[in-house]
């Protein structure tokens, strides 16, 4: 059943996945390396990332490589440039190893990463049990942009879609199982623009996930579009605006090409296999907020706002980001209190304002216009999942309210709308 349906959707051409290989993340094609004779200033890179390795070191991936015209390195020390994670996992199947492989986009190599890429070769790696899977790295699409996420809908179908990776990986590699889904997302939902799936965070595989959270907030599934103009993040937000909310059902093992049959005896398996999946937002920026189960993100984006937070600090304590933190944790306290206060029971209410914490992102100790204003929700101790992120999205409603962007006009049409 899954050779016939989730093995031969996954070796489905995808024209969006070539087209996020060939192009940079504003749309135009990638330059290739004119060789080292011919302008030795001129180096391009490509960078692609490996997870599910079952590998304790990185040699056996960099000969691989070698072996296959694709050699890692930095043009003028020839440094192999190979950031790497050993596996971890404690069973025979998928692995939970990663690594970040840089190479120079000369002709032969990139075609022959290209190949590797798009599932048209294998990469034949020495103590690899499975084929590995492969994404482009998008360094270039910051913490701050966002991303397309994809979570299961709810407990139950977060419990059943660790089941079918668990099932599927049994009988088929990780990265058969998320092209599949790009597949099926393609055709049955049509984003023609999807180009890949991916486990967030570096590093991060889908068992690995299952190992370690069971797909709470940290197992969502990334989607990676295509990229053509006006560019990645442009596009991105595109298909958000279109798909943002929307749940979607999936199902497995419906996902044989028209052009494969299925044989009688085996149909009554097909409808056993379908998650529901909601389409998020995600722009996760850092280890704290992942680790969270909730979390509200503000763009200081202004100087006079960061002059405005010291000005609310102690005397005695101007440009000290500990003491803004403080002061910001003060403040949401007291927003958390008027928003849950006729919600929860006194008990609750002083143990999720307890929990709360506050983090500032200030490059070399300075809040900037660039810096972020991140509210932690740190666990849900007696409260549900659901009733925490509830709450911070009224906090992210009520922090929206202050503002004069024209997008957001339509939140003063919310239920809450009387504090002041």
């Amino acid at each position: 059943v899954f050779s016939l349906t989730v093995g031969a959707s996954s070796n489905e051409p995808n024209i969006a996945q070539e087209d996020r290989y060939d192009k940079t993340a504003k749309g135009l094609p990638k330059p290739l390396s004119p060789g080292w004779h011919a302008n030795p200033s001129a180096h391009p890179m490509d960078t692609l990332v490996f997870t599910n390795l079952t590998l304790a070191t990185f040699g056996p991936l960099t000969r691989a490589l070698d072996n296959a015209n694709i050699p890692p390195g930095v043009r003028d020390t020839w440094q192999t440039a190979c950031l790497f994670g050993p596996d971890t996992s404690d069973w025979g199947g998928q692995g939970t190893g990663w690594a970040k492989v840089t190479f120079q986009r000369t002709q032969a190599a990139s075609a022959h990463a290209r190949s590797i890429y798009l599932n048209q070769v294998p990469l034949l790696i020495d103590g690899q049990r499975t084929q590995p899977t492969i994404r482009i790295c998008r360094d270039s699409q910051g913490d701050h942009s966002p991303k397309i996420a994809l979570e299961p809908f709810n407990e139950p179908s977060k419990r059943k879609f660790t089941f079918i990776v668990a099932l599927t990986c049994l009988f088929q590699p990780e990265g058969v199982l998320l092209r599949s889904m790009t597949y099926l997302l393609r055709r049955d939902s049509n984003w023609i623009a999807l180009a890949e799936l991916l486990t967030s965070g570096t590093g991060r595989n889908l068992s690995g996930l299952m190992q370690k959270t069971g797909f709470q907030k940290s197992g969502q599934l990334l989607g990676g579009i295509s990229c053509f103009y006006p560019g990645l993040v442009a596009n991105t937000q595109q298909l958000l605006a279109q798909h943002e909310g929307a749940i979607i059902d999936i199902n497995f093992l419906r996902s044989a090409p028209k052009d494969h049959q299925i044989p009688a005896y085996l149909t009554r398996f097909l409808d056993s296999l379908s998650v529901s999946f909601r389409v998020s937002r995600q722009a996760q920026t850092t280890a704290r907020e992942m680790a969270s189960v909730a979390a509200v993100a503000l763009w200081v984006n202004h100087q006079s706002i960061s002059s405005n937070l010291y000005s609310g600090v102690p005397d005695g304590s101007e440009g000290n980001v500990y003491m803004v933190k403080l002061l910001l944790e003060n403040r949401f306290r007291s927003l958390l209190r008027y928003c849950a206060a006729q919600q929860l029971s006194s008990a609750d209410l002083e143990w999720l304002l307890g929990s709360i914490a506050v983090e500032v992102t200030a490059p070399r100790n300075e809040i900037t216009e660039r810096s972020l204003i991140v509210l932690l929700f740190n666990g849900q101790g007696p409260l549900s999942l659901t009733q925490v992120r509830y709450l911070a999205l009224q906090v992210a409603v009520m922090c929206g309210l202050r503002s004069d962007k024209p997008e957001h006009e339509e939140l003063r049409w919310c239920i809450v709308v009387d504090f002041d």
